[in-house]
């Protein structure tokens, strides 16, 4: 009798033993854990095989995986620690994903190493991260999750590829943004879609990759501490709107690989100071809305005056083969503006009452100087003309009070009637 109940105790033992060493997620399925123990195999009838494997140098302990087709994803950790480093295998399949909820409410967790090998990021991964400063996402990854990075109120910087379907703030709180984040860097994307960033009032910089073609209307609205943004040249058109209320943006070189700019671009840039850009008004030599206020929301060029901004001083122009009838005309503030030398033509009055203009450029690329075109410039004091200039149009330097002297090339040929007076 002793015989069979100490038998009957030995079997409920190794019973609880085995239920010890299997842990399954909540819906069933098979989880491993990472611990430092040779690899070996447990045979389980009813759970399948566990592997529990040895821990690689260098990757975190305690990590909880469950088994995927295509291998395993991430679904939690023991014990967080304030580092994280995610391998790139486990029991020599691949990591390929990060599960919903996975380090959800790791407030000790300041940063995590996630590898080439995940191509996921599930639902609120990582909610709740308070101690979260900056992430990087590999360019492997082509899902994230809904909030995933909801309520990590100290993030500052977030390297990521724009994911399709995906729009950045839904990565978020309902779409709202940490009052934490600073900095952006977009490694992988084709487009930034209209209302991307817009209302990103925390943002100081952001990086656009190569291979970005278009950046869509109200992108960065009202990012009102955005202080610099780099446009690739891959780019050829900026929407409507696209940095509108950008306060404190002080200068910006669009390349020449842009086509078009979308009207009120640079509407409330208070700030800006100098801006580079390959054509003047909405599109490169068109017939319409020519006029340089138009990306200020300048509805005709009457208006130029009321929307460019009082801050705005240095305009280069670089791409362009004619500036425009009027196309400056009555930009008050204006000091310096240099055309180069793929300006070809100056039209009639271009910089007609342009009376705050100290100084112009003109690339050897001009051939013509319109009339009137530097009208009443009357601050003008400097003038530059390349050596492929032939002719001088009417009143072209009338009302120049302040232009002592101009030297003029030996291409000139013709000059009209009261060009300098």
């Amino acid at each position: 009798m002793k015989r069979r109940i100490l038998t009957t105790f030995t079997l409920l033992l190794a019973a609880l033993l085995t239920l010890a060493l299997v842990s399954c997620g909540p819906d069933g399925t098979e989880e491993t854990r990472a611990e430092e123990t040779t690899a070996e195999t447990i045979e389980e009838t009813t759970k399948g095989t566990m592997e529990k494997t040895t821990e690689d140098s260098g990757y975190s302990k305690g990590l909880l995986y469950r088994r995927e087709n295509s291998g395993y994803s991430v679904i939690g950790i023991e014990s967080p620690d304030r580092d994280i480093i995610i391998p790139a295998t486990h029991g020599g399949e691949p990591v390929t994903g990060i599960g919903d909820e996975a380090f959800k409410d790791c407030t000790g967790l300041t940063s995590i190493t996630i590898p080439d090998s995940v191509t996921s990021i599930g639902r609120a991964a990582f909610a709740g991260c308070t101690g979260l400063f900056s992430i990087t996402i590999p360019d492997s990854v082509s899902r994230i999750g809904d909030s995933a990075f909801c309520r990590c109120t100290s993030l500052e910087s977030i390297t990521l590829p724009f994911v399709e379907n995906t729009h950045f703030k839904d990565i978020f709180d309902a779409g709202r943004v940490p009052a934490s984040l600073k900095r952006v860097v977009i490694t992988k994307a084709t487009s930034i879609g209209d209302w991307e960033f817009a209302d990103c009032a925390s943002l100081t910089s952001i990086t656009i990759p190569d291979g970005v073609t278009s950046i869509g209307d109200y992108a960065f609205k009202d990012c009102t501490t955005l202080t610099s943004i780099t446009i690739p040249d891959s780019v050829t058109s900026i929407g409507d709107c696209a940095f509108k209320g950008c306060t404190i943006l002080t200068s910006i070189a669009i390349p020449n690989s842009v086509t078009s700019i979308g009207e009120q671009a640079f509407r409330r840039c208070t700030s800006l100071k100098s801006i580079t850009l390959p054509f003047v008004g909405n599109t490169l030599n068109g017939s319409e809305n020519t006029h340089f206020g138009y990306i200020f929301g300048a509805h005709s060029y009457n208006e130029n005056s009321q929307y460019v901004p009082e801050s705005l001083k240095e305009i280069v122009v670089t791409g362009a083969t004619d500036i425009a009838q009027y196309a400056f005309s009555d930009c008050i503030r204006l000091t310096t503006i240099t055309l180069l030398d793929s300006v070809t033509g100056i039209c009639d009055a271009a910089f007609r009452g342009c009376t705050g203009l100290t100084s112009i450029t003109v690339g050897n690329g001009v051939a013509n100087i319109g009339d009137a075109a530097f009208y009443g410039c009357t601050h003008l004091t400097s003038v530059t003309v390349g050596n492929s200039v032939t002719s001088i149009g009417d009143q072209a330097f009338k009302g120049c009070t302040g232009l002592a002297t101009i030297t003029l090339p030996d291409s000139v040929t013709s000059i009209g009637g009261s060009a300098y007076k």
